[in-house]
């Protein structure tokens, strides 16, 4: 239990240390002088205070857990990001069912035996190495030959085919971009090809007994360890798939803080912890899992 209790804890300190680095970059923006001297914003920072006061200034937000309502909508914050955050979450866990449905078969499959399934996951391999701002831009011009427009969240308000291929085009992009998919699938097959290679497996399998509760068990732990590393890539991919897509999720959220009228600092605050929340969540289940599914994590040092 001590080994697990010692991770979690490592997952929460990376945790605080992203908040603090993303409250000390935010601190390096002014905020905005006509929002300071009306005093119509969230708050009245002036453009005069320091840095330092800046970042102190961040911290309370979350310590205080006074975020106030956005200046451009005039909606309390965490009303608006839960509404974003629930429209950015069908592209994560979209691209995730791709990976369990696609993915994860495929690389079992060349892990265990090769041969056509080995070969398929290297087309795969091949085609999620484009970077997800390429992926997602070709796929926004092939809405041309489908729905005889470019896929955008527009079409999302059409119905029937075309906010059909509005789902379903950015959420492939998102799947498939940046080497992820091909990281997890690689993950996935290096382990099932050491899996059969135990001694005990091969012996299992030459009585012709089941080996899939094995396989199974010795795979949770990877699988999950590299869904969790990869989370914080999808996260970030959705943001570039919703602003070449023009879907109304976090990406729009974020660009209002940063780049509008002007900077909403508490909202990029708002939206960094659930981005930052997200991921520490995903890692400790991650190592939870691992610990669950291999006893020799559960057994006391010098056993």
């Amino acid at each position: 239990m001590k080994p697990l209790l010692v991770a979690i804890a490592r997952s929460v300190a990376v945790a605080l240390l992203a908040f603090v680095m993303v409250a000390a970059l935010l601190a390096l923006i002014p905020t905005d002088p006509y929002r300071s001297s009306d005093g119509t914003g969230p708050d009245a920072r002036s453009r005069d205070s320091s840095v330092g006061q800046r970042f102190a200034e961040n911290l309370a937000t979350v310590v205080r857990w006074e975020f106030g309502t956005t200046y451009a909508e005039g909606a309390p914050i965490w009303t608006l990001v839960g509404y974003k955050a629930s429209r950015s979450s069908w592209l994560v866990l979209g691209a995730l069912g791709i990976w369990f449905l696609l993915g994860l078969p495929i690389a079992i499959l060349a892990g265990w035996s090769g041969g056509a399934a080995d070969r398929l996951a290297g087309v795969l391999n091949l085609v999620s190495g484009t970077p997800t701002l390429i992926t997602a831009l070709l796929l926004s011009a092939a809405g041309l030959w489908v729905i005889d427009e470019p896929v955008t969240g527009f079409a999302l308000r059409e119905g029937g085919t075309a906010a059909a291929v509005a789902y379903l085009f950015p959420t492939v992009a998102l799947a498939l971009g940046d080497s992820r998919m091909a990281d997890f699938m690689s993950t996935v097959s290096g382990r099932t090809r050491r899996i059969r290679e135990i001694r005990f497996v091969e012996a299992l399998r030459a009585r012709k007994s089941p080996v899939w509760p094995h396989l199974a068990l010795g795979l949770a732990g990877p699988v999950t360890t590299s869904l969790a590393g990869n989370l914080s890539y999808l996260l970030g991919g959705a943001i570039v798939v919703e602003f070449v897509f023009n879907l109304s999720g976090l990406a729009q959220a974020v660009y209002q803080g940063i780049a509008g009228s002007v900077v909403e600092v508490e909202l990029v605050i708002a939206i960094s912890l659930v981005f930052i929340s997200v991921v520490l969540v995903g890692r400790i289940l991650a190592e939870v899992v691992a610990w669950a599914s291999d006893p020799r994590l559960r057994q006391p040092v010098g056993m």
